[in-house]
């Protein structure tokens, strides 16, 4: 089982995990299913919400295609 950072608290389903977003702040729920996802294709548990995920990768291929333009 993916051990949950300091700012982790067990809700929901007892396996699910609120995950307090490193950018906005916002509690976020990362699930079983989501945790297990993660544990199968070897990745950690987010630091970020959704939609600091995607504002992220949308920065980075920004930054990306404006240095290969």
């Amino acid at each position: 089982m993916l051990s949950p950072d300091p700012v982790s608290k067990i809700i929901g389903q007892p396996d699910d995990l609120m995950i307090t977003c490193v950018d906005c702040g916002k509690d976020f729920t990362f699930s079983k299913g989501e945790q297990d996802f993660f544990r199968m294709k070897g990745l950690f548990s987010p630091k970020r919400c959704p939609a600091c995920r995607v504002k992220k990768r949308q920065q980075k291929l920004r930054e990306e295609a404006s240095r290969n333009a």
